[in-house]
């Protein structure tokens, strides 16, 4: 980004504020310069019209127009640019947090690209059908609108439910570990009959919906803050007591293939793992792939963070790290080898600690895990039933 032209650009526009009747002192150039649309948030506002025809509607800060609320002069003193939500940006160039305007749903509005070997609209649509994304076992994020951008064939933009980082608070229990390791099993499992490899399993990729776990809600662009300004840290639940499910999000090195006998390796770009043995620039299982960024992530978050309270998926880990492919095991038996190493595990597991909540922020709840076969919403088979957003 060009400073001296953006600048520049103020200073014409002040000028024309100046013009009409406003009297703003000079020092108030440099600090309206704090808060300046980067170049590719611009981009943002030229779509907010159309956007908002769509039915999402961005911040004030994407609406055109728009002048960031610390800019009038009474606000200069006293009070930090960074104390108005509009001074915040989106958090990546091609993400804009959104509000769905039939029923309020916080979404994602994300920009992807249509021509290149891995084209994430088309895994997305792969899980984008209704009997599809309402299936127990389905933990792929669902697609829920495209919106085409006018005059541009090679990107759209895609609509997706905003979620939280899966690791945005603690894992206080062993069971709360546990029952993210089931799902991640499960939703790879799905994912892979569907014939779809993600390629790029991480930390970053993997998301959270519990819209009780902040009673208060939470910042969309500062995730685990209350909704507005001074954005303290806002008020949870422990997993324990609310409804967690996990989502394997961001199908941008994904690909998908008609059958299991279509199956082909494939060349991959690097993933966030860089040191997966298959990043080598040769064509590979993206299948295998998977499992050995899953074992990367359950390792790196979980395993070597807690050794002995979570000794029983040390196994499990290291032959989903195996060197060599064709070693490690297929999602189904990861899923297999879980059920069988629980089957070994007491009630009084579960409720073993791992990180406690170390602040007042935390809501404390009633017991931690009184049986591993929990009833909720009296679903007897205690699963959650996938969301879907509608």
């Amino acid at each position: 980004m060009d400073a001296v032209k953006m600048t520049r650009g103020w200073k014409k526009e002040l000028k024309k504020m100046q013009k009409k009747g406003q009297d703003i002192p000079d020092f108030y150039w440099s600090f309206r310069f704090e808060g300046d649309l980067f170049d590719t948030e611009k981009e943002w506002v030229e779509l907010q019209p159309m956007l908002s025809a769509r039915g999402y509607d961005l911040r004030p800060r994407y609406c055109p127009g728009w002048v960031g609320k610390w800019a009038t002069g009474w606000s200069l003193f006293g009070k930090s640019m960074w104390h108005y939500a509009d001074s915040y940006p989106s958090v990546a160039d091609h993400l804009m947090d959104a509000t769905r305007h039939r029923d309020g749903l916080a979404v994602m509005i994300k920009r992807v690209v249509l021509r290149k070997p891995h084209n994430e609209l088309r895994v997305c649509q792969v899980f984008a059908d209704p009997h599809i994304a309402s299936l127990p076992q389905n933990h792929c994020l669902r697609l829920l609108d495209i919106v085409d951008i006018p005059n541009n064939p090679r990107e759209c933009l895609i609509v997706l439910p905003l979620l939280q980082r899966f690791d945005i608070r603690p894992f206080e229990t062993v069971g709360e570990a546990i029952e993210f390791f089931q799902q991640m099993f499960s939703g790879l499992e799905f994912m892979h009959a569907s014939n779809v490899a993600h390629r790029d399993i991480c930390s970053r990729n993997v998301m959270m919906y519990s819209p009780r776990m902040f009673p208060d809600g939470t910042c969309a662009f500062r995730p685990g803050r209350t909704p507005d300004p001074p954005f303290d840290l806002a008020r949870y639940q422990s997993r324990r007591h609310v409804q967690c499910r996990y989502y394997f999000i961001d199908f941008g090195h994904s690909t998908s293939f008609e059958s299991f006998a279509d199956r082909r390796p494939v060349l991959t770009p690097r993933g966030q793992y860089r040191d997966a043995p298959e990043f080598n620039d040769t064509p590979c299982d993206g299948f295998k792939l998977d499992i050995w960024c899953l074992g990367k992530l359950i390792h790196d978050e979980f395993t070597s963070r807690h050794p002995a309270a979570l000794n029983f998926m040390q196994t499990i880990v290291r032959s989903m790290m195996d060197d060599d492919p064709d070693a490690r095991p297929t999602a189904a038996d990861c899923k297999r080898l879980l059920d069988s190493a629980l089957a070994g595990i007491d009630t009084d597991t579960y409720a073993i600690a791992l990180d406690p909540p170390h602040d007042s922020h935390v809501d404390s709840g009633s017991s931690l895990y009184p049986s591993r076969k929990r009833k909720r919403n009296g679903n007897d088979d205690g699963i959650w039933r996938a969301p879907l957003f509608e």
